[in-house]
C-alpha cells in the first residue's frame, strides 16, 4: 500500500478533491440503476461485476480520506448489497434471469466483504487466499483496505434462508420450502425495458435437488446480433425462450410499458400467490384480460401451480410453455390433462401435469443457444380458438428412475432467428393448429 499512497500524495489537494467528487457523484447515478427493493435486474453474474467495482472503490476511499468519504452510508447500498443472497432458491441455485451465467452465484469473497462493513461480521479463514485468487489489482487493493482495517479474523456466520425472498417493486419471488431438500422455485413479473433485457415477464423457474430443471436459459454467448435491432429475433433473447404464454400467436414486446402488473400477494407458512396482470406484455394481441397466478405450496417436497385466465375481443389462439434443462417424457393423455416428465439429470426429475378449459396440442422444441447448453421448450396449446379460458400447470417433484420406463421426446428444431420478433413460429403440421 506505501506505492499507491506514494502516487496519491503526489496529486494536489485540488485534483484530489475533484477525482473524489467525480467518483461520489457518478456512483450515485450508478445506485440508481438498481430497484428501490435491491434488485439487479441484470442477474447475479453482472452484480457481481458492477456492485463488486463499487465496493472495493468505496473501500479506497475510505481508506484514503480516513473514513470522510464513505459510499456505503445510504440506506439504498445496504439493500442492493444483501439482494443477490437472498436469490438463492436451495443449494446454490440462483435464477439467470436476463443476461445472467446459468450457474452464476454472488461471489462469496465480495458477500463477505459486504457482510463485515455493513453487518459487522467477521473475515474468515486466511486473508491471503482470496487476494491471490483475484486477478484484478483493483479489487485486491480494495480487499487490502478493508482488512487493513479489520483486524483479527474470525468465523463469519451464513444468514439461513427465509421461506420466501419477495423484492416488491421488481415483482421477483423466490419461494422456498419448509422441508429440507423439497423443491423451490423463482418467478418474476418485471418488465421488457429492464438491464440486459429479456422479453420475459412471467417466466418461472423450478429447482430440485440442486439442479435448475426449469430454468431461464440466462445469457447467450454475444455476437453482433445480441444488442442490435435483431436481439429479439433471438428465441433465446425473445419470450419464445420463457416459460411465458403466447397469445394469438405473438410472442410479448420490448419496452418499459410492456408489464407485469402485481395484482395481489399472499404470503404465509404454507404457502405463497402471486398474481399479476400480464396483458400489456401482449400489445396489439386482441387480449382484454391476461392474468398469471402462481401458487407455491410446502406441503410435502413441495409443488408449483401456474394458472393462466385469458379474455380475447374475439376467439384466438392461447398457449402457454415450460422451459427446461432435461429430457421431456409424455406420461400420460386424457380428454382432462397430460402429463409429462422433464428429467434433469442426477435423479432430478419433476412430474409436470397440464389441465386446461378445452383440448389441448403440445410440441417440444430445441430452443437453439448456440456455444451454450440449448434448452428444451414444451409448448402447450388450446387445440381451437376461444374468446375466454385457462391453463393450468402443476409441478411437483416425481420419484427417482419415474421417466425409465418411458420413452423420450424427440425435440423439433428450429432457426436461431425468427422471421420477426413478435410472431410464434408454428410448430406443428397440423393446419388447423395454434402457432405456440
Amino acid at each position: 500500500m506505501g506505492a499507491l499512497q506514494s502516487q496519491l500524495d503526489e496529486a494536489s489537494p485540488e485534483v484530489r478533491a475533484k477525482a473524489i467528487q467525480w467518483a461520489e457523484n457518478n456512483m450515485t447515478a450508478f445506485l440508481s440503476g438498481f430497484g428501490k427493493d435491491g434488485y439487479c435486474s441484470e442477474g447475479v453474474s453482472y452484480w457481481n461485476y458492477g456492485f463488486g467495482h463499487f465496493t472495493h472503490l468505496a473501500e479506497l476511499l475510505r481508506w484514503d480520506t480516513k473514513g470522510a468519504v464513505d459510499l456505503f452510508k445510504p440506506a439504498q447500498v445496504q439493500v442492493i448489497a444483501a439482494a443477490p443472497s437472498a436469490l438463492e432458491l436451495a443449494d446454490g441455485v440462483y435464477p439467470a434471469f436476463a443476461d445472467c451465467g446459468l450457474n452464476a452465484a454472488p461471489d462469496p469473497s465480495l458477500v463477505e466483504l459486504l457482510r463485515w462493513r455493513l453487518a459487522a461480521q467477521p473475515f474468515s479463514g486466511n486473508p491471503a487466499a482470496p487476494l491471490a485468487e483475484n486477478t484484478q489489482i483493483y479489487f485486491t487493493l480494495g480487499d487490502l483496505a478493508a482488512r487493513s482495517e479489520a483486524g483479527a479474523m474470525g468465523h463469519a456466520k451464513t444468514p439461513s434462508l427465509p421461506l420466501r425472498s419477495w423484492f416488491p417493486n421488481s415483482g421477483v419471488c423466490v419461494a422456498r420450502p419448509a422441508k429440507a431438500g423439497a423443491m423451490s422455485a423463482a418467478w418474476k413479473g418485471g418488465h421488457n425495458a429492464e438491464h440486459h433485457n429479456h422479453n420475459d415477464v412471467g417466466t418461472t423457474l423450478v429447482a430440485w435437488r440442486g439442479r435448475p430443471i426449469l430454468a431461464d436459459p440466462g445469457a447467450m454467448v454475444y455476437n453482433a446480433k445480441t444488442f442490435s435491432k435483431d436481439r429479439y429475433r433471438m428465441p433465446i433473447m425473445g419470450s419464445f425462450g420463457h416459460s411465458v404464454p403466447v397469445v394469438a400467436g405473438m410472442l410479448q414486446a420490448p419496452g418499459g410499458k410492456c408489464a407485469g402488473r402485481v395484482v395481489s400477494t399472499s404470503f404465509t407458512d404454507e404457502r405463497d400467490e402471486v398474481v399479476i396482470d400480464l396483458a400489456s406484455a401482449y400489445p396489439d394481441s386482441g387480449l382484454k384480460q391476461l392474468t398469471r397466478h402462481w401458487e407455491y405450496r410446502r406441503e410435502g417436497d413441495a409443488s408449483l401451480v401456474i394458472e393462466d385466465r385469458f379474455e380475447f375481443t374475439k376467439p384466438a389462439d392461447f398457449a402457454t410453455a415450460l422451459v427446461g434443462m432435461g429430457d421431456w417424457y409424455l406420461v400420460n393423455e386424457t380428454e382432462n390433462e397430460t402429463s409429462f416428465l422433464i428429467d434433469g439429470g442426477h435423479d432430478a426429475v419433476l412430474a409436470v401435469k397440464v389441465e386446461s378449459s378445452g383440448p389441448r396440442v403440445w410440441q417440444v422444441i430445441q430452443v437453439p443457444n448456440p456455444g451454450k447448453i440449448s434448452p428444451s421448450r414444451l409448448g402447450v396449446g388450446l387445440k381451437s380458438p376461444a374468446a375466454t379460458g385457462w391453463t393450468r400447470i402443476t409441478i411437483s417433484p416425481a420419484p427417482s428412475g419415474a421417466s425409465s420406463k418411458l420413452t423420450k421426446i424427440a425435440p423439433g428444431t428450429m432457426p436461431e432467428l425468427l422471421v420477426d420478433a413478435r410472431r410464434a413460429p408454428s410448430l406443428t403440421a397440423a393446419a388447423s393448429a395454434p402457432s405456440f
